[in-house]
C-alpha cells in the first residue's frame, strides 16, 4: 500500500510480482466516496432474486420469488410501480396466458432509457413491460396487453430462463436458459430472432454492451 511501511511496500511489490497481490477494492471505494450510506428498502413478499439498473442509475427494477416485479426509484428508495405475479386461476395450464409470471422470476433487464422492462424465469417465458411510471398496459408503441403493463410474452425456451440483457442503444434483447441455449430478440417487432447455441449446460447469465454480441456463462 502506498501509505504503509518500507517493508509493506516491499512485500506488496513481490506479491503483485508474483501474482499473488490482493488489492482491497472495497476499501478504496470507501475512501472515494466517503459519507456513502447503503439504504436498505422492502417491498417483495419473498426474496429478491435479480436487479437492475438504467443507464443513468436512476431507475431500478427487481424480481423475486413472489413471481412479482418491482420498479424503483433510486434516488429515494420508493417504489415507482409493482408488476403482480399472474393469476394461477385464469391461466390454466397455459403460463403463458398469464398476466404475470408463474413461478420465481429468476432475470430481469431495463433498456437504457428505462422505457421497457424485460423479466423472466421459472415458467420459461420473457415478458415485456410498459416501463414508464404511469404508463398504460400497452407500452412501447405497439400491440400492448393489459395487466398492469404487460406488453408482450415472449415464448421460446424450454425450461427456466435466467439471464437476461438488452443490447445497449438498440432493440435486441438476449436471453439464457437452461436449454443451454441464447436466444435473440427483436423487442420492437416483438419477435424471435435467432438461437445460439454452443454451452454444455444451462446458461446462467447473460450480458451485453454497444457491439452485437453477447456474453453468457
Amino acid at each position: 500500500p502506498a501509505g504503509g511501511t518500507a517493508n509493506e511496500r516491499l512485500a506488496a511489490a513481490a506479491a503483485a510480482a508474483s501474482g499473488t497481490g490482493v488489492t482491497r477494492r472495497a476499501d478504496a471505494l470507501r475512501r472515494t466516496l466517503p459519507g456513502t450510506v447503503a439504504t436498505a428498502v422492502r417491498g417483495h413478499h419473498k426474496p429478491p432474486t435479480c436487479v437492475a439498473l438504467t443507464a443513468d442509475g436512476g431507475t431500478a427494477v427487481s424480481g423475486g420469488k413472489d413471481s412479482a416485479l418491482l420498479l424503483w426509484d433510486v434516488a429515494t428508495g420508493t417504489r415507482a410501480r409493482v408488476y403482480p405475479a399472474g393469476n394461477k386461476r385464469s391461466h390454466g395450464r397455459t403460463p403463458a396466458a398469464a398476466d404475470g409470471h408463474i413461478g420465481d422470476v429468476l432475470a430481469v433487464a431495463l433498456t437504457d432509457d428505462g422505457r421497457v422492462v424485460a423479466s423472466a424465469g421459472r415458467d420459461g417465458l420473457v415478458r415485456l413491460w410498459d416501463g414508464r411510471v404511469g404508463g398504460g398496459g400497452g407500452g412501447g408503441g405497439g400491440g400492448g396487453r393489459g395487466g398492469g403493463g404487460l406488453v408482450a410474452v415472449l415464448a421460446g425456451h424450454r425450461g427456466s430462463v435466467a439471464g437476461l440483457a438488452f443490447r445497449s442503444g438498440s432493440g435486441t434483447l438476449y436471453s439464457g436458459g437452461a436449454d443451454r441455449a441464447v436466444k435473440v430478440w427483436d423487442v420492437g417487432a416483438r419477435a424471435y430472432v435467432d438461437s445460439l447455441y454452443g454451452h454444455g449446460a444451462g446458461v446462467g447469465g447473460v450480458d451485453a454492451l454497444a457491439r452485437e454480441r453477447a456474453v453468457s456463462c
